[in-house]
């Protein structure tokens, strides 16, 4: 055979294994994102560490960045 099929069939091989790789990362990725914005969602907000920095009508004393360095 000729060296530039056996090249073209080569570097072939090495594209298709290259896309299905990228396909695979492609779609981990998006599962992964589509997974972490679901728990995001359902507990973003149930800690209560976040709910003490949630605005309430009794909590009128702004924060300070200055005040809290000390």
């Amino acid at each position: 055979m000729n060296l530039g099929v056996i090249a073209a069939k080569v570097g072939d091989k090495i594209i298709v294994i290259f896309a299905v790789i990228l396909m695979i990362l492609l779609m981990s990725y998006g599962s992964f994102s589509l997974w972490y914005t679901y728990m995001t969602m359902q507990e973003g907000f149930l800690n209560n560490e976040l709910m003490a920095l949630k605005p309430s009508p009794r909590r009128t004393k702004l924060l300070d960045f200055r005040t809290s360095l000390y």
